[in-house]
């Protein structure tokens, strides 16, 4: 880092980037030099000397920046930090003043649009809350999706158990027979079912907790004599 005897400023006259900028084209030193030696990305510190703070990163970077580039030129640090905080304190307070007077500028020309489109857009409004909820009210209401893997149809067996597989829309409450089925992952079921000779009406159902049954009929016969 270069040695250079400490310099005293005025503070009242230059902002902070001017004074920067005015010290090192003083002392004859590039920015490609202190971005260097300080390890500061050459345009975070053309952004101090500019004053475009908002290119800088989020956070504390502007006042640790400024503390760096000051210490490096030797400019008594505690002056410049004095004259930051009572920078960015205006900046502070200026863009208060102008974000309340953006959200008055809007408010006044909402009320002063013609009262037609004023209608319109709160018909719009509704128009569009009306749908939200329909749409909302019919997937609460609407059964769940249920398929059956196994068996897939109506089928003819030689023996007096089958096992039912299938698989429902997740939070889906399953029933085969009115007993209640445990659903694994994705709403995945299998269970194996006894059945009596001759025919087997197996009925599988599928409800949300609002919803409608979703129902899956399968006729199963079984003749033990063959």
């Amino acid at each position: 880092m270069n040695s250079f005897k400490i310099n005293k400023i005025s503070l009242n006259s230059e902002t902070l980037g001017q004074q920067l900028k005015k010290e090192r084209e003083a002392k004859k030193i590039s920015l490609e030099k202190i971005a260097n030696d300080l390890k500061i990305n050459k345009k975070y510190l053309s952004a101090l000397e500019s004053e475009h703070l908002q290119d800088l990163p989020a956070g504390i970077y502007a006042r640790n920046y400024f503390k760096a580039y000051a210490e490096y030129l030797n400019l008594n640090v505690d002056e410049i930090l004095k004259q930051y905080n009572e920078e960015h304190k205006s900046r502070l307070t200026k863009n208060k003043k102008n974000l309340f007077a953006q959200k008055v500028t809007k408010a006044r020309y909402f009320f002063s649009i013609p009262k037609v489109f004023k209608i319109t857009a709160i018909v719009l409004a509704v128009f569009v809350c009306i749908i939200y909820i329909g749409f909302y009210l019919n997937n609460l209401i609407s059964p769940p999706d249920l398929i059956i893997f196994n068996p897939k149809t109506d089928v003819s067996i030689n023996q007096n158990k089958i096992e039912i597989k299938g698989q429902a829309e997740n939070n889906a409450n399953i029933k085969i027979n009115g007993k209640d089925i445990l659903a694994g992952k994705d709403g995945f079921f299998s269970t194996v079912i006894s059945l009596k000779n001759g025919l087997n009406v197996v009925l599988i159902e599928a409800q949300k907790k609002h919803s409608k049954k979703s129902e899956v009929i399968r006729n199963i016969l079984v003749d033990l004599d063959e």
